[in-house]
């Protein structure tokens, strides 16, 4: 997918030049003259990177940055500041209103196009894991209402700071100076050895990473490029402090996964601005993952008895048949119903009969075996699935199980008042490569028909 690239400029041959640069990279350029107009746009196309000069009539870049970024519309578009203003003080003035970089004029060609690939890459990640976290939502609830709210929800505000910084360069000097501008804000640990730093990796949930490509004792490119290998530490933050002759240097570390930067010598507001930034965009990525692992979580589990539900088992008993066949395993299925669940609910309430689902359940857990699966398949109905285990086994799992369920009465509230469960049971095998998980369900639905015919309170199997 080309990178679409938003130009402000009031000035046209500006524009006419950055519009041309881009295009030779093969990205989507749209030009616009002020702010407004980019706000605008923004709020209504599709944009990857913004480039906003700072010097412009009207909402100048400080101002038209400010509002993009107070927008939870436009807020994650990363945007660059470009300015022939040559203080500080503008730099430090752009990173606080959001900005992710501030590039001075003339700029480089390589320095620009470098941060505009990484930049769109790090808004691709962030749209992904929202795209995830809302589909993940949309299978659990099976319905599209208020899915905007739950992704608002899940990024709090952040300023960015309080942030857990692993720093390592191997000149005390350097090393000081970064632990000085940052540590009004975040907390630090510095480090000035490779090994060092590959230790520290481990011991903590970092949220930023710095390294010094000046270092003499070790190769920072090579360390950068074994931090980023493995899938823990690939969205980890990584700052690197650079000096003015590193450019080739400073370029390769963004190809190798560097998300931010500094050159010395730097100023130690910007520092700590730029890294304010690295925290919260690392922190709202980590509340999206946990988010979306949470609600994947919900798709497959029973929410009241905290079993995996019928979703779970339909897939999952692909796999198992699969690893029956391939390794030559038994396999078998327990089909099992509470029996007169109905009469209960009519007789207790459907509050009493949400406790004693909740207590079968956890019989049935201290019952099996870790490796066995168990799923609340709909109501008062549960199904296990019993691996690298013979039709006669399964029976005796069954009978224990049942026996348990019905010797020992369910306390149904806090005055200790009881009531008497059974449960009936269908149980099956696997039988080879021309049965189906459709088929060992029917049968050992068919054996638990079977069972409540009989009178309730057994085990009925049927092999085939």
């Amino acid at each position: 997918m080309s990178i679409r690239v938003l130009a402000v400029d009031d000035i046209q041959a500006n524009l006419k030049l950055l519009s041309a640069r881009l295009t030779a990279e093969y990205y989507s350029v749209k030009s616009l003259t002020n702010g407004l107009e980019a706000l605008d746009y923004c709020r209504n196309n599709q944009v990857d990177v913004v480039l906003l000069d700072v010097v412009m009539p009207g909402l100048d870049g400080f101002e038209t940055c400010r509002a993009l970024k107070s927008d939870p519309a436009t807020r994650d578009i990363p945007i660059i500041l470009l300015t022939a203003l040559k203080d500080d003080a503008s730099r430090i003035k752009g990173l606080n209103a959001g900005a992710d970089d501030f590039l001075s004029k003339p700029v480089n060609d390589v320095a620009l196009i470098s941060r505009i690939r990484n930049l769109a890459s790090q808004k691709q990640a962030l749209e992904d894991m929202r795209t995830h976290s809302i589909n993940a939502l949309r299978r659990v609830s099976n319905q599209d209402e208020n899915i905007d709210g739950f992704t608002e929800d899940a990024e709090s505000f952040d300023d960015g700071r309080n942030g857990q910084i692993l720093v390592f360069d191997d000149d005390p000097i350097t090393a000081e100076k970064i632990t000085r501008s940052l540590a009004a804000e975040q907390a630090i640990k510095t480090v000035l050895a490779e090994e060092d730093a590959s230790a520290a990796l481990h011991s903590c949930d970092w949220d930023a990473v710095i390294i010094g490509l000046s270092n003499t004792s070790s190769d920072p490119l090579a360390f950068l490029s074994r931090l980023k290998a493995p899938l823990e530490f690939r969205h980890l933050p990584t700052l690197v402090v650079a000096k003015p002759e590193d450019e080739k240097r400073l370029q390769r570390s963004f190809e190798l996964g560097a998300t931010n930067y500094v050159v010395t010598p730097y100023q130690e507001r910007e520092l700590a601005a730029r890294m304010r930034r690295e925290v919260w965009r690392h922190r709202m990525l980590r509340e999206l993952r946990l988010e979306m692992e949470n609600t994947l979580e919900l798709a497959v589990i029973d929410p009241l008895t905290g079993l995996q539900n019928r979703r779970f088992l339909e897939r999952q008993m692909a796999t198992l048949i699969d690893q029956s066949l391939r390794y030559q395993r038994d396999l078998s299925v327990m089909i099992m119903d509470i029996d007169k669940f109905k009469t209960i609910n009519d007789i207790h309430g459907h509050a009493v009969g949400d406790v004693v689902l909740k207590e079968v359940s956890h019989r049935i857990r201290r019952s099996l075996r870790g490796s066995d699966l168990a799923c609340r398949f709909g109501g008062e109905e549960f199904v296990c699935v019993l691996a690298e285990t013979e039709l006669d086994v399964a029976v005796l799992a069954a009978e224990r199980l049942r026996r348990e369920i019905e010797s020992v009465p369910f306390i149904i509230n806090d005055d200790g008042s009881q009531v008497k469960v059974t449960a009936s049971f269908g149980i099956t095998q696997f039988t080879g490569r021309h049965d189906s998980s459709v088929a060992m369900l029917k049968r050992a639905d068919e054996a638990l028909y079977r069972a409540k015919e009989a009178g309730r309170n057994q085990v009925i199997s049927k092999a085939a």
